[in-house]
């Protein structure tokens, strides 16, 4: 750690060697930085992570040092230098130029930046709405050309190999080994492990081809919203890898990837998609396409390593703890979405009575594996002239839900799903599916064109759709016009799930949090994928 009286002494503006009436501590599991006015100073924690030793005063000097050299590849003007920190005999802290410092002295070492205001950062900017499309061009632009101009040769080209690859993702799992049912769930953990090691075994000819057409750089390492700026009318990248080499020494993927997670993480998928579609043309990688998934889940379980190391800090007050808790979850979740998205057409059926929960599940599942979600309540309404929203007549509420209205609807709803499907999409179908005939329709239709198919049953207790019901009745916007007697008929007339083998079955208590049951939607798809690996890699080898 670094030392107390340099901390509090840091704090106080006699310190500094410029005016600097305002100080703020900023601590991560690694740094201490002070924003001091115009100019930031970041210090390094004395600890050792295994894969980050900052233990030594020497080897804080040299990671200062590195850590300038490399960040001013993407951001010269913001990275100043070095100074030392000294400590007399008295207790007198200082900044100091290094040349003129008695070795004695020095106790420590800083970064000297320029501070970059808050409301330059990509995670500010975003927040505030000024993130416009050409923006997140001009960063791919930027990156473009640095990986363009990045360092490459034979010692870097061992960060892409597949070997060196898998020791990273085993040692990330190893040191996650003790959060098993506090961050993340065992059953979290093996399909997560085995699908990381499934896929790097059957992609091995990819990696190669990577190294072949030298795509493996000496890269960022660490590209997060919250390094990111726009100052000046340019576009900077802060604080890449200084630690180590293995982390730095990169497929280009593994840039973009960071990124794109990170504007996942943050809430911003709409942002990560134009950033990553801006690079890939760019770029000219298509290949990369395939490698993304697999990096982002690698990038998304790092992150939450790292802040379950954070959680072992004996000294963390109860609400940083829960906050680290919850970002840990939210990565692991990540990670678990990025490896479930399908790479082959898949055709997910929701099936279920009304107000059992199927399509705000439908919804949360599109937007997390990144699909379209066809809906049969919208489609029968467009079906007969009305908006989504349309509140039907008691009359024309007749027509539109007739046994004849129901049947045109599902024709349709299919219609779309097998353009879908032979478009090589995946897509979620929205309906009760309460007829077995339908149901196999669905089945039968995926088999046809090389689709993998689940059917996901939603059931919920009476007592929670009623309510659901009662509380969607007075939702603006909504589509469905389901009320507690169309439940109580459906009830009635809904045929069990019985022809549809358990492999491609999935029945979900939808009246636990929708969190839960995406979750098991997630692994199923998960645990299907890694069967797919499986038997790609037996074939192959």
């Amino acid at each position: 750690m670094v030392k107390p009286s340099v901390i509090q002494a840091l704090q106080r503006p006699e310190a500094y060697p410029h005016e600097a009436q305002h100080i703020e501590l900023v601590e991560t599991h690694i740094s201490c930085v002070f924003i001091a006015g115009p100019r930031t100073y970041k210090l390094k924690k004395a600890v050792n992570f295994g894969f980050l030793d900052f233990s030594s005063l020497e080897k804080r000097r040299q990671y200062c040092h590195q850590e300038v050299r490399l960040n001013r590849r993407l951001a010269e003007p913001i990275y100043e230098g070095i100074l030392c920190v000294t400590e007399d005999r008295i207790g007198r802290v200082r900044l100091q130029a290094e040349a003129a410092t008695d070795p004695d002295l020095i106790v420590d070492y800083a970064v000297v930046m320029r501070t970059v205001p808050r409301e330059a950062l990509l995670e500010h900017r975003l927040k505030s709405g000024q993130v416009s499309q050409a923006d997140l061009r001009s960063l791919a632009s930027r990156l473009v050309e640095f990986h363009t101009e990045a360092a490459s040769g034979p010692a870097i080209d061992q960060g892409g190999q597949p070997a060196t690859i898998r020791g990273n993702i085993e040692e990330n799992f190893e040191q996650t080994r003790k959060d098993i049912d506090i961050s993340l769930s065992q059953r979290q953990y093996t399909l997560l492990k085995h699908y990381s090691l499934s896929f790097l075994q059957d992609q091995a000819p990819l990696f190669k081809r990577r190294i072949a057409e030298r795509r493996i750089r000496e890269g960022h390492g660490d590209l997060r919203a919250d390094h990111v700026c726009f100052l000046d009318g340019s576009v900077y990248v802060l604080d890449c890898i200084e630690f180590n080499e293995r982390f730095r020494y990169i497929d280009t993927a593994c840039d973009v990837a960071f990124l794109a997670m990170d504007l996942d993480f943050r809430g911003y998928p709409g942002a990560a998609d134009t950033f990553v579609q801006a690079y890939l043309e760019l770029a000219g990688d298509e290949d990369m396409r395939t490698l993304l998934p697999f990096y982002q889940c690698y990038y998304a379980y790092a992150r939450g390593k790292v802040e379950d190391l954070r959680l072992r800090d004996r000294h963390l007050d109860g609400r940083e703890h829960q906050k680290l808790l919850h970002q840990a979850e939210e990565h692991f979740g990540l990670a678990l979405a990025y490896a479930a998205r399908p790479a082959k057409p898949w055709l997910l059926v929701m099936c279920g009575l009304s107000g059992t929960g199927k399509s705000r599940l439908a919804f949360d599942l599109a937007r997390t594996i990144r699909c379209e979600v066809l809906q049969s309540d919208e489609i029968r309404k467009r079906l007969y002239g009305l908006a989504p929203e349309a509140k039907p007549s008691k009359a024309s509420a007749e027509d539109i839900y007739s046994e004849d209205a129901t049947r045109k609807t599902y024709d349709r709803l299919f219609d779309q799903a097998e353009d879908a499907l032979e478009a090589g999409s995946t897509v979620i179908l929205d309906a009760t599916f309460q007829r077995s005939r339908d149901r196999l329709r669905a089945k039968a239709m995926a088999e046809s064109r090389g689709a993998s198919f689940l059917l996901l049953e939603c059931r919920s207790p009476e007592t929670v759709v009623r309510q659901r019901l009662q509380r969607r009745a007075q939702e603006p916007g909504e589509v469905s016009d389901a009320d507690l007697s169309v439940y109580r008929l459906q009830t009635e007339q809904f045929e069990p799930v019985q022809a549809i083998p358990s492999a491609q079955l999935l029945q979900l208590d939808t009246s636990l949090p929708p969190r839960s049951s995406l979750q098991t939607v997630l692994e199923a798809l998960l645990e299907e994928k890694n069967r797919q690996l499986d038997r790609g890699a037996s074939q192959e080898y």
